[in-house]
Parts: structure tokens; sequence; C-alpha cells
């Protein structure tokens, strides 16, 4: 059952597409339109590979998925808003496509968390 996956202050979010569904703490970063805003601006190709820049809870690689992102890695620095974008991945099904690294974005300069030109698109809100 998909609340079982829920923790204290947790809430599970419905986005209304392909029947996604995102897990959300009211005392931290939640999602906001800005971030569905930049889902639909970014052109996505059917099959692309793309990277999140601090994926908080996940909405943009979700979104991007729903879009025909093939993969989906995001990139978070709090270890919570990553697990449960890593949660959020489980319950939708996703993670053959989609995954959550812990890490902090300045790291990728050396090409050890992110391999260069493997990627068809770059989102960061």
């Amino acid at each position: 059952m998909a609340t079982d996956l829920l923790r204290p202050g947790e809430r599970l979010d419905d986005l209304l597409i392909g029947g996604l569904k995102i897990i959300q703490h009211t005392g931290l970063f939640r999602f906001s339109l800005d971030a569905v805003l930049l889902a639909r601006f970014a052109t996505v190709r059917k099959g692309a590979a793309a990277v999140d820049l601090g994926a908080g809870t996940g909405i943009l690689g979700l979104l991007l998925a729903a879009r025909g992102a093939k993969t989906v890695t995001g990139v978070e620095l709090n270890p919570d808003l990553a697990d449960m974008a890593r949660r959020s991945i489980s319950l939708n099904g996703l993670d053959d496509r989609l995954t959550v690294v812990c890490a902090d974005v300045r790291s990728i300069r050396d090409g050890r968390l992110l391999a260069a030109g493997r990627w068809d698109l770059v989102v960061a809100n």
C-alpha cells in the first residue's frame, strides 16, 4: 500500500498525470508551479537521458519521464529529500528509469558523478 512508504509529516500527492504520485513532507521543500512549468518548457526528446540538478523530491524527474525521457538522474544534496525522491520513484514503478544520487552538484566538475557527453538534457530549478 502506498501509505506504507510515508513517514511522519509526509503526504502523498497526486500529480494528475499518468497516475503519478509524489511523496512530500509538510516541513521541508515541496514543489511548486515553477517545477511544473520547467518540466513543460524543457524540450524532451523521446528516449532522452536527462539530469536534474537539485532534484528535491524528484518532481522534475517524474514529469520528464512522463514526457518521454528514457532515464533521469537526479542530484540532490539533502539526504531527506533524496530519500523521498527515491521512495516516490519506487512508488511509481520507475526504478528502472529514474535514479537519485545524494551529492553536491559541485562534485560534478571532475566527471566522477556524471560522465560528460552522456546527457541529452540538463535541468535545474
